[in-house]
């Protein structure tokens, strides 16, 4: 009886063992196969240390970084001021802001540094630094260089809540006057001033960046340096320095000059002395 089913008990078992062997090929194939996981090696961190802002990779090491210290001159933000108002207000940025931004991976990129703070009545204000890279044409002739510059800068005002009025938008107008070649960091001595508004058919807007002296930004930190290393110095501290050198040797000259002249003075004045003392006895003979 049992030889008459022995042909289905094996179809059975042959069944079966197909069975668990795809299933243990797919187990196997789940195993061999990578985990989908979230990438965050990309995630940057934002820091304020000693005086410093930036961007941070996630190892640690900046890839943007300021040294800075700005106030607000606000003469029009956001209120339709009448023709003789030439009032204006003076908003510091202070100490306690919050930092983000965005970092370059090479020179195709734009990197970017905003400065966010709030006001005791409620107001939000949020200052945004843009910066690219480009080649430009150097000093030698059928050459060029990369540097970066500061390419826009913003500022965004969100009015309190309880206050009437709508976000107003300010951006830069005047030449930039930040920027360094590709790999150093740009240093200025001397205050700088950067003046924002906005199109005319917007909220009113007209405000000035004003930058403490010893401003210092390193906009693409490609060499992954834990500092600003080499510093651009900027133009206007340039132009104050040679006319402070110009200034102390006009001084050094003048002081020459008096000098030599009073020397003349006091040696011509000796001269006409000696010569009316020796001509004196024979005006007496006769």
């Amino acid at each position: 009886m049992l030889a008459a089913y022995f042909p289905f008990l094996l179809l059975l078992t042959l069944l079966a063992t197909h069975t668990c062997s795809e299933d243990a090929l797919h187990s196997s194939d789940q195993t061999i196969s990578p985990k989908s996981t979230h990438n965050t090696t990309n995630s940057l961190k934002t820091f304020t240390n000693n005086g410093k802002i930036g961007i941070a990779f996630p190892d640690g090491v900046p890839c943007l970084m300021a040294q800075l210290e700005a106030r607000l001159v606000i003469r029009q933000l956001g209120k339709v001021k009448k023709e003789y108002d030439d009032t204006e207000s003076i908003l510091y940025i202070p100490s306690h802001h919050t930092v983000f931004g965005k970092c370059a991976a090479n020179v195709n990129d734009k990197s970017e540094l905003t400065i966010v703070w709030a006001t005791d009545d409620g107001g939000k204000y949020e200052l945004s630094h843009s910066f690219a890279a480009e080649k430009v044409e150097s000093s030698i002739k059928s050459t060029w260089k990369w540097t970066w510059k500061l390419k826009n800068a913003t500022l965004a005002y969100f009015p309190p809540i309880e206050k009437e009025g709508e976000m107003v938008t300010c951006y830069m107008t005047n030449k930039s006057q930040i920027w360094a070649p590709l790999k150093q960091s740009f240093l200025c001595k001397h205050a700088l001033n950067i003046t924002l508004i906005n199109n005319p058919a917007e909220q009113p807007c007209n405000v000035i960046v004003q930058y403490k002296a010893n401003m210092q930004i390193l906009a693409y930190n490609l060499d992954k340096s834990n500092d600003f290393g080499n510093t651009y110095l900027c133009d206007r501290s340039k132009e104050i320095g040679i006319l402070t050198r110009l200034k102390s040797s006009s001084t050094v000259s003048c002081g020459f000059v008096l000098g030599a002249c009073a020397v003349a003075t006091i040696i011509g004045h000796s001269v006409k002395r000696h010569w009316s003392f020796v001509q004196q006895p024979y005006f007496n003979l006769e």
